[in-house]
């Protein structure tokens, strides 16, 4: 799942916490793998173990994973 949390309006206040993404275990990867880096525009890049659309997916496997891209 990727999120983005938001500071209170006033001090003290409720942070709050809006989902971006919750990924659904096929192509757009499942487990994530590796920790997340910054990329070009800002972007945030990270791989999962799992999910994916690879060859391993079209074999009836539970695929080779995924490269993940979070676009701000």
């Amino acid at each position: 799942m990727v999120f983005q949390l938001t500071p209170p309006a006033a001090a003290g206040g409720a942070w709050t916490a809006t989902t971006l993404h919750d990924f659904t275990g096929g192509a757009d990867g499942a487990v994530p793998y590796s920790g997340l880096i910054f990329g070009p525009g800002n972007a945030l890049y990270g791989t999962t173990y799992g999910g994916g659309n690879g060859p391993c997916s079209q074999a009836g496997l539970a695929g080779c994973g995924a490269v993940v891209a979070i676009v701000p």
